[in-house]
């Protein structure tokens, strides 16, 4: 390994108490260790909780029980979940798209949880089913672009407020094709102007539909139903903290 300030070379320089090795530059000085900018860094916690706590995670386990299973506070549970949600955020920006892609949006009502009354953008409503007054696709909903590609490279990626349009699709998917030759999508116009702008070949499935006899978008509807499963678990999940758990 080579310094990034001075270009030098790193050597062993002992250990930490929790067995991490340690590294010092040869030229400045600097010093390093195998845990430098990666998830777990300046983490007193052995690699293996922090294994158990990604499982857990992928588990969907509570912020309480994550802490009783592994022996520490609901704080860390809180911070060591959302440390790892962040991390995927370098791997999710490096997918790209290819091939045949399916797409299709996927709504959220918007979630204040964890907002301090002092910085609430409205009063505080009720929990029911129905807390929003407005029905249907509305600015109250948050929409997330969903698309997946032949070779399974996923992408779920909050575009804004209220129903799909052409530059919420621009901004979510517009750099992120290479040699993409069809888009699988419903009737939306919003795909009708993205397929020219990089044309695109626009197979449509008629609203309410997961295949129209020949095309299909399946897949991704697949995808939808596992993510509401899953984020079930979470019994809500924040609108600031939503991309994290997307990703």
């Amino acid at each position: 390994m080579y310094c990034n300030k001075c270009g030098c070379k790193f050597h062993k320089n002992g250990k930490t108490k929790n067995g991490v090795q340690k590294y010092v530059c040869s030229g400045c000085k600097s010093t390093i260790s195998e845990t430098t900018n990666t998830v777990i860094y300046h983490s007193k916690l052995s690699f293996e909780v922090w294994r158990n706590i990604i499982d857990n995670l992928l588990d969907g386990f509570s912020l309480r029980r994550i802490a009783e299973e592994n022996n520490i506070s609901l704080l860390t549970s809180f911070r060591i979940r959302h440390k790892v949600l962040f991390a995927l955020e370098n791997f999710i920006n490096n997918i790209i798209l290819s091939g045949e892609i399916q797409s299709d949006e996927k709504y959220f009502t918007i979630n204040l949880k964890g907002t301090k009354p002092n910085n609430m953008p409205r009063y505080s409503k009720k929990r029911t089913s129905t807390s929003s007054p407005y029905r249907g696709i509305s600015h109250h909903k948050i929409c997330v672009v969903s698309s997946i590609d032949e070779n399974d490279n996923l992408l779920l990626k909050i575009t804004g407020l209220g129903r799909c349009t052409t530059q919420m699709l621009e901004d979510s998917l517009g750099y992120k094709l290479n040699n993409a030759k069809s888009i699988n999508a419903d009737s939306a116009s919003a795909y009708q102007g993205f397929c020219e702008n990089h044309n695109l070949k626009l197979q449509t499935v008629p609203s309410g539909f997961h295949s129209n006899g020949r095309i299909n978008i399946a897949e991704i509807n697949g995808v939808h139903s596992q993510l509401e499963t899953w984020l079930s678990k979470f019994r809500g999940v924040s609108t600031r903290h939503l991309q994290e758990y997307l990703n």
